[in-house]
C-alpha cells in the first residue's frame, strides 16, 4: 500500500522560517521510517543542520548517522542537501 505523502505544512507549523520543534522532527521520524524517537545525538545533529550550523557527525556502525542527514532534507522544503560520506575500507590482498 503507498503511503500518502505527510504534509509538512502541519508537521512545521506552517511557517517557512519557523524552527521546528522536536515534536514536528520525532513526526517525520515515526512517519517516514517508523522509529518511535531518536538515539543518542540524533537530535542534536539534526537541529543544528536544519539551524544552518555545520555538522560533523561520527558514530559507530549502527548509531543512525543516515537519520541525521535524511530528517533534515526531509524536514527542508527547497534546497539541496550535500552529504561527504568518506568510506575507508582496507583492501585485502
Amino acid at each position: 500500500m503507498k503511503k500518502s505523502p505527510l504534509p509538512l505544512q502541519n508537521a512545521c507549523g506552517g511557517s517557512k522560517n519557523q524552527s521546528l520543534g522536536k515534536e514536528a522532527l520525532v513526526k517525520l521520524l515515526r512517519w517516514h521510517f517508523g522509529h518511535p524517537e531518536f538515539r543518542g545525538k540524533q537530535l542534536d545533529a539534526i537541529e543544528a543542520v536544519l539551524s544552518g550550523r555545520d555538522c560533523f557527525c561520527l558514530m559507530p556502525t549502527g548509531g543512525g548517522k543516515s537519520m541525521c542527514y535524511q530528517i533534515p532534507a526531509l524536514a527542508k522544503k527547497t534546497g539541496i542537501v550535500l552529504v561527504v560520506c568518506p568510506l575507508i575500507g582496507e583492501l585485502d590482498v
